[in-house]
């Protein structure tokens, strides 16, 4: 008992508040950092509560402060839940190309997380769509999706910022990175055949350096540009669509430059560099929150039982209770008498 009355303690609940406050500023500069760093604390505010519940007789007393407190620990034991099966992650995907879990980087992953789990998404990136106002004012985004596996059958939807794609528990948002892919394909000469693509920075924010470099197959190292032919009027409304993936690649190798366009081939070295042509990628933004719903529900049971709580005693401003005996007025004819001076 008196081990549950040391975990009941306020000084121990306000140095949990504390720890918890340390490791989401933790957690929020240093994505990489453990999960300790949120989880600890939560479980520490779970034990101080439970032991809260256990000695003090009030909460018993009155079913909406009890009802109210068991939802409050019921979310501070989800939110530790969410923590440890949660991952947080980005991804690119090209014009035509299909989604792989190895493709993903990940930010924040819990324990309970199972990269088994994010290969059962199947799908493919179709064609894209932003809208931009004048000024380098993005309005809307549009990103096509294929979706594949026996439960997609190739059928399209449509995501942007705030309308997902929920998949296998996941959900994948665009963010405002995009840009150009050139799409390449290496011919080695013992005949094996790569085709990829290499992603150029986001665009139209980094218009002025669309550089990149890559290492061919065969071993050379290649500066890329690419050179867009029909850059946009800022200044107008705009689009940026398959339409505008349209240019030609200089590519640096071995001291000399090339002006590569769509289907032009190069001998270099050990095989054939061909340019196909160039195409539109997006950078998405993954989540894995299943219990957030859950965590919802359960808060809005909370609120509920606050609710209800506030309310009988706004309705009963005489009933008010002892907070030590849980003593009602009513009762006043068992309690001891008090002299009125």
């Amino acid at each position: 008992m008196k081990m549950v009355l040391a975990l009941s303690s306020l000084r121990l609940t306000l140095a949990g508040m504390l720890a918890l406050a340390v490791g989401v500023l933790v957690r929020y500069f240093d994505q990489a950092s453990s999960i300790a760093w949120m989880v600890t604390p939560q479980l520490l505010l779970a034990l101080n509560l439970m032991a809260a519940m256990r000695v003090n007789p009030v909460f018993r007393a009155q079913p909406a402060l009890m009802l109210f407190h068991v939802c409050l620990l019921a979310v501070v034991l989800l939110a530790a839940a969410s923590q440890l099966g949660s991952l947080q992650g980005r991804l690119e995907l090209t014009e035509g190309q299909a989604f792989s879990a190895d493709a993903v980087t990940v930010l924040q992953q819990g324990p309970w997380h199972s990269r088994e789990r994010l290969a059962r998404m199947a799908f493919e990136q179709g064609s894209l769509r932003v809208r931009y106002n004048p000024g380098l004012k993005r309005s809307t985004t549009e990103s096509s999706l294929v979706l594949g596996g026996e439960a997609g059958n190739g059928e399209v939807v449509l995501v942007g910022d705030n309308t997902p794609l929920k998949m296998a528990g996941y959900r994948l948002y665009t963010t405002s990175n995009k840009g150009f892919s050139a799409i390449l394909v290496w011919r080695g000469v013992a005949g094996e055949v790569q085709a990829g693509a290499v992603n150029f920075p986001s665009y139209p924010v980094n218009d002025w350096q669309q550089l990149n470099n890559w290492t061919s197959p065969g071993g050379q190292q290649l500066g890329l540009e690419l050179m867009i032919e029909n850059p946009p009027d800022y200044s107008q409304q705009w689009v940026l669509d398959s339409d505008r993936a349209a240019g030609a690649l200089r590519v640096a190798v071995d001291g000399r430059t090339l002006i590569m366009k769509p289907g032009d081939r190069v001998q270099l070295g050990d095989g054939v560099l061909q340019f196909v042509d160039v195409r539109l990628w997006m950078g998405y933004a993954i989540r894995f929150e299943p219990l957030l719903p859950w965590l919802f529900g359960v808060a809005v049971l909370g609120v509920m039982a606050l609710a209800w709580y506030f309310r009988a005693r706004l309705e009963s401003p005489l009933s008010t209770i002892n907070e030590s005996q849980g003593l009602r007025v009513e009762d006043r004819q068992h309690a001891v008498p008090v002299a009125r001076f």
